[in-house]
């Protein structure tokens, strides 16, 4: 069982580690990765793009407080970045509905699911994700 502070509040620590698995997406190169983190549909992370990589290693972290977490989303989205007027190319996404398992996952493998057309890569993200009740004085 989770304990919680006595404040109710929780910070939450979230690292993105890196992503293996990638599909080439640009007709020239590889892949130039980015994933956005968002808590109940709301931004809380964007990485830097890395450049021309299937595998690439990110390294970001975020933290931010929340009350209650249980049943709140965590939502990691992959894309490829491309160049205007061209749209991201979706790699693969995850959602998770957050349970007392995932008080404390770290450098945890998400496999990510995707609706590219004929995609057969097994896309997996790494990630952290670290509860932490904080008393307030």
């Amino acid at each position: 069982t989770a304990e919680y502070g006595s404040s109710g509040i929780n910070a939450e620590y979230g690292h993105v580690h890196r992503a293996t698995g990638l599909p080439k997406t640009d007709t020239h190169s590889k892949a130039d990765p980015f994933v956005t983190v968002y808590y109940n549909e709301k931004e809380v992370l964007q990485t830097k793009e890395v450049t021309n990589s299937d595998n690439p290693v990110f390294n970001e972290w975020t933290e931010f407080l929340t009350h209650n977490f249980i049943e709140s989303t965590l939502s990691f989205k992959l894309d490829d970045n491309d160049i205007l007027p061209n749209p991201d190319d979706p790699i693969g996404a995850r959602k998770i509905i957050l349970t007392e398992e995932y008080v404390r996952k770290v450098n945890t493998g998400l496999p990510l699911e995707s609706r590219r057309k004929g995609m057969t890569n097994k896309v997996v993200l790494y990630v952290s994700v670290v509860f932490r009740p904080v008393d307030l004085l």
